[in-house]
């Protein structure tokens, strides 16, 4: 068994050696443990303050009567993209769900500052998955059913898609 004295030419006990005061000197080498805290700081953090991107949702939900005002949704952020034959490439999730509580004669979604390379996807969450799609500058309008329908906002390209520059929001209303 090992005695611990004190030596007066070393200025702590003189302890058994461990991770702390074996070849790491808390005293004398500070610039090395400012460094290990310089890269191990960041990685605890961001491992403790990250929230998976499966439990962040960016689907923007809603119900609409007759009568509401004219409603303005941004663009989330598009993580992943899936293709479509008949509409581009789009979101994996909606860029809005709405619910229409009763039949409209007449609604419009249109894209706010479109491009040519915009498309826009409404899916039909009820009625048997109607798709209706919009490449360009246009929107979808017209008469529409109760039900829940699924607006997606993309891109006739990967890249246009992906950039985020066909679209500045989604504006839902019932003039044309």
């Amino acid at each position: 068994m090992q005695r611990h004295t004190y030596d007066s030419n070393y200025p702590h006990w003189n302890a058994p050696k461990s991770f702390l005061t074996s070849n790491l000197n808390w005293q004398r080498n500070w610039r090395l443990w400012l460094h290990w805290l310089g890269w191990t700081l960041p990685i605890a953090i961001g491992l403790f303050a990250t929230v998976p991107t499966s439990a962040q949702s960016n689907t923007s939900a809603f119900s609409l009567t007759a009568g509401f005002e004219a409603r303005r949704v941004a663009l989330p952020e598009r993580m992943a993209l899936q293709h479509t034959t008949d509409c581009g490439y789009i979101p994996a999730e909606p860029t809005a769900t709405v619910t229409l509580e009763e039949d409209f004669f007449y609604l419009n979604f249109s894209p706010i500052n479109a491009t040519p390379e915009t498309t826009l996807l409404v899916v039909s969450m009820d009625n048997d998955g109607e798709r209706f799609c919009s490449r360009g500058e246009v929107g979808q309008s017209g008469y529409w059913r109760a039900g829940t329908y699924a607006v997606y906002i993309g891109g006739a390209t990967e890249r246009a898609a992906l950039t985020m520059v066909n679209a500045d929001a989604l504006e839902i209303s019932e003039s044309p």
